[in-house]
């Protein structure tokens, strides 16, 4: 085998922070679509995954190792409530620790006895008091819940570490995760913004500049 250099490059990227230069080896590979694809995925993670989050939690930390995805439910950052944890359990209706705005074709979600996602369909809402579809079995007392919607979306991270604390909880630190970055790198898909939080930036107007 002879070596052999691919150039990728974000034209974009390159306009907004200059020319940053990164040489990696693929090892083992054998085509120029391979290495394309392992630049181009390189360049994509530097643009899309940028944020980072870090929160402690209580015993639900042991349910994490790095490398899972996480699904994090903020309501400071969503804009509205999207999650929380359950405070009674009656059958189909449930009473959460804070209320919800509901429309049609809204699910609660939540991980059962066996560490397994679980989503069930809102029926109804009354105040704090939520009317499920069928009964959510596997659901436990002040068990975390969080709302899916077609409007705001929870955030998606990957999971870096875990530390155990001193007093019996754990800190996760986490990287953003964006699940359409392989559809981009091996399809050219477009990206497709998910829109996780009901506030929006406002416009700028009347803005005036002065030459100094």
């Amino acid at each position: 085998y002879e070596n052999t250099i691919e150039y990728i490059s974000d034209d974009e990227q390159i306009r907004k922070f200059g020319l940053n230069l990164k040489k990696v080896t693929a090892f083992g590979c054998t085509s120029r679509g391979q290495a394309f694809r392992t630049g181009k995925w390189i360049l994509e993670t530097e643009r899309l995954e940028t944020e980072t989050i870090t929160f402690t939690v209580g015993s639900e930390g042991l349910m994490n190792i790095p490398g899972d995805i996480i699904c994090v439910s903020d309501n400071h950052f969503a804009g509205t409530n999207i999650g929380g944890r359950v405070q009674a359990i009656h059958g189909r209706t449930l009473t959460l620790d804070r209320e919800i705005q509901f429309s049609a074709n809204h699910f609660l979600s939540y991980i059962n006895a066996q560490a397994k996602h679980q989503k069930i369909r809102i029926t109804a809402v009354s105040g704090k008091q939520v009317t499920l579809e069928s009964d959510p079995v596997g659901l436990s007392l002040q068990g975390v819940w969080s709302l899916l919607t077609q409007t705001v979306a929870s955030q998606l991270y990957r999971c870096m570490t875990v530390t155990e604390n001193e007093e019996g909880t754990y800190t996760i630190f986490a990287l953003q995760h964006e699940p359409q970055k392989e559809a981009i790198v091996d399809n050219g898909a477009s990206f497709e913004p998910r829109n996780t939080s009901v506030i929006k930036t406002p416009t700028l107007e009347s803005l005036n500049a002065e030459a100094t």
